[in-house]
């Protein structure tokens, strides 16, 4: 993912532009940031309907994902982001 907010450390060093204005989170991007937040998405998707098979989860995160000016940017869409460009790749 892309521009994640997220909770940012208080002895983490983050650039001024990647912080949100309230000062304790910060937008930062990768699966080191989507994952935890999907994941945690899927428990309490889970803890609520526990009957749900993994193709009803994976339709019901299509179904009701945010789509919007946000979402269409992906690796690539922006000036050196290509997928060989980050680290990790391969």
């Amino acid at each position: 993912g892309i521009g994640i907010v997220s909770a940012a450390s208080s002895t983490a060093a983050f650039p001024q532009e990647r912080l949100v204005t309230d000062g304790v989170h910060a937008i930062l991007e990768g699966t080191s940031q989507s994952a935890p937040h999907v994941t945690g998405i899927l428990a309490l998707l889970l803890e609520h309907e526990p009957t749900l098979t993994p193709t009803d989860v994976r339709d019901i995160l299509s179904r009701t994902a945010t789509q919007d000016e946000f979402t269409t940017r992906t690796y690539g869409s922006v000036p050196g982001t290509d997928a060989t460009s980050w680290w990790g790749y391969g």
